[in-house]
């Protein structure tokens, strides 16, 4: 009977640590990702979205490999094709669309510190 306690212990406690380490892996790589997007500077394209594990915001992945990711109620916000900068140390994005005639202009300046 003690065998079959301990069996069904550890069936129940190797999902759970399952989970736990899934989460921890998720949490870490959105703290990384957020902490590259801050200090370095970009000027980027939009290539796709998805959207996120948690479903509360939309995954923009950037031609040079960094991910955006934005609340759904923000989800208009950005376009595939869309093309941003901003400068190393900042939260501070400037968004160009192109126009009618395929040139990139200035559309929005947005912080994604208050966005998000």
């Amino acid at each position: 009977m003690s065998k079959t306690l301990k069996l069904n212990s550890l069936q129940a406690v190797v999902p759970i640590v399952m989970v736990a380490m899934y989460v921890v892996y998720i949490i870490y790589g959105f703290k990384k990702n957020r902490n590259e997007i801050f200090i370095h500077a970009i000027n980027s394209k939009i290539k796709h979205f998805n959207s996120s594990s948690t479903g509360r915001e939309k995954e923009y992945q950037l031609e040079n490999g960094l991910k955006l990711y934005v609340g759904v109620y923000n989800d208009t916000l950005l376009n595939i094709g869309d093309s941003i900068s901003k400068e190393a140390n900042s939260l501070d994005y400037r968004i160009y669309r192109k126009d009618l005639r395929g040139v990139y202009i200035f559309w929005k300046k947005v912080n994604f510190n208050e966005t998000l």
